[in-house]
């Protein structure tokens, strides 16, 4: 978690400086090399989107379970003062007292009630998802079950809950835009197909769902529509939001640090930190949403699905290097060691443009 949380705190001051247990962490060299290209983007992203350095430290530590679900600050909370070439001059944080408790540094409310979640889904009164995740993938994830807590049934709409039934009270379902939003929702969510709307009239407003049949929760499915969904509301091309940077987009030739990077390698070395997250969360089982609840069956597939991912990335990882003319000994080690541009035969990529594109899509 030291990683997240003094990348995110640092970046603001161009001090990458990494600190474990009072020693200066030894790849602080590499870190700056790889922070500086992207130094803008990343305090951007810190501009939209608060990062969950401290929900990671909660769990570690056996904290308060009602942190993991943070509130973000809102962006007008931000001064960012940029100059004509789009670099960052100053970044200024606000503290408003209606967001923070006096005398606290970057806190964050927990949420503590789901009730009448649709009503602030639909609002949107918060920009949300609009950083562009250059360090961590499971940064993207950890915002998804943010989300998933605080916009469920949507979510769980997509991914398998079988069949639903959205009460709305007759006052919304007379309002036109209500219900033209509502049905936009659902169409979104690919649910028209599992998705009745019934209206009542029993002196509330607020829109509730029920959840006529439970199966498990496709933790896969999850992701994939987590990323299609984040894409879509911030314009933020689905490639980066699954690790895909600008630079590999465009096309003139595949860097040779394509799969086996720095950036990878403190990747892999800090995932175990996501799992921890997952495993809460499925160890919680259910998630209370106001009126009825949701349950979860997410370890077995979380596990199943991630054995089989790990081994279909390795195959395809090595497929892919054996495409670009790279040894098969050779490729099979790149686990443990960088690629060179020795390792590449210049014609051979070439050749192999189509099968870059595919790599990339």
């Amino acid at each position: 978690s030291y990683l997240i949380y003094t990348l995110v705190e640092k970046a603001l001051s161009k001090g990458y400086r990494l600190v474990r247990d009072g020693k200066e962490h030894p790849k602080n060299k590499e870190i700056m090399k790889l922070m500086n290209p992207i130094h803008a983007d990343l305090v951007t992203a810190c501009s939209h989107e608060r990062l969950y350095g401290k929900l990671i430290y909660e769990i570690q530590q056996g904290g308060d379970p009602e942190k993991l679900f943070l509130n973000y600050y809102d962006p007008r909370d931000f001064t960012i003062e940029i100059d004509e070439f789009d670099v960052i001059k100053s970044l200024e944080l606000t503290e408003r007292a209606d967001n923070v408790p006096t005398g606290t540094t970057l806190e964050a409310k927990p949420i503590t009630s789901f009730d009448n979640i649709f009503y602030r889904y639909r609002k949107g009164k918060r920009s949300r998802n609009r950083a562009r995740s250059y360090l961590e993938p499971f940064y993207d994830l950890m915002v998804g079950i943010e989300n998933l807590a605080e916009n469920a049934y949507y979510f769980v709409i997509r991914v398998g809950a079988g069949l639903k039934i959205i009460y709305v009270s007759k006052k919304n379902m007379n309002d036109a835009d209500y219900m033209e939003e509502l049905e936009s929702n659902i169409q979104t969510m690919n649910a028209e197909n599992t998705t009745m709307i019934l209206g009542y009239d029993i002196g509330e407003e607020q829109t509730r769902v029920e959840l006529l049949t439970a199966q498990a929760i496709s933790f896969k499915e999850l992701l994939e529509f987590y990323f299609t969904y984040v894409s879509l509301k911030s314009e933020v091309p689905i490639t980066i939001l699954q690790g895909v940077t600008p630079g590999q987009l465009e096309g003139g030739k595949i860097n040779e640090n394509l799969l086996f990077d720095l950036l990878r390698a403190i990747q892999k070395e800090y995932e175990r930190l996501f799992t921890d997250v997952i495993d809460y969360v499925a160890n919680t089982k259910t998630i209370e949403l106001g009126e009825y609840e949701v349950e979860w069956e997410t370890r077995a597939v979380i596990d199943e699905v991630g054995v089989q991912a790990l081994i279909n990335s390795k195959i395809e990882n090595l497929e892919a290097l054996l495409a670009l003319g790279v040894d098969f000994d050779k490729a099979t080690k790149l686990i443990d060691l960088p690629l060179t541009k020795a390792d590449l035969d210049q014609e051979r990529i070439a050749e192999k443009k189509q099968m870059r594109d595919a790599l990339i899509k």
